[in-house]
């Protein structure tokens, strides 16, 4: 279905029921039956969200997700002494003060930016590794 084109009819009327449209994914193989279904699947490619949870900086496109999300967070019992954000464990409050004392786990070895998760210095590299290094000393 990745090569329907947008908005694509692949049904046909029966009865009173309407056509099926196929709204598909320019980024990836899923297909929505709306544009606006869409364009909120989009919002997880840009990572420009209509709603974000302050607690753990969580983006959502639908509000209703966004409310079911903040309830996880009742509850959460250790708070950022410097920005007063909660958060459920204390691994998560320790991953998030090392961004502002910068005192990471992991290091990139090609421009020693630091990271919390290993996935992250992991999908860092590969940007370092395409990207051209330069520096005051190779130009």
């Amino acid at each position: 279905m990745a090569n329907n084109v947008i908005g694509e009819v692949v049904g046909s009327r029966v009865g009173n029921k309407k056509a099926c449209h196929v709204y598909p994914c320019p980024k990836c193989p899923k297909t929505y039956k709306s544009n606006v279904g869409l364009a909120y699947h989009m919002q997880q490619h840009t990572g420009k969200f209509s709603y974000w949870c302050d607690a753990c900086e969580k983006g959502f496109a639908v509000k209703t997700n966004y409310n079911h999300h903040m309830a996880k967070h009742q509850g959460m019992t250790f708070p950022c002494n410097l920005c007063n954000k909660r958060f459920k464990s204390k691994v998560g409050l320790q991953y998030h003060q090392s961004e502002h004392t910068g005192n990471y786990i992991h290091y990139c070895a090609f421009c020693n930016k630091g990271f919390n998760r290993k996935s992250q210095l992991d999908e860092h590299i590969k940007i370092c590794l395409i990207a051209p290094i330069t520096s005051p000393d190779n130009g």
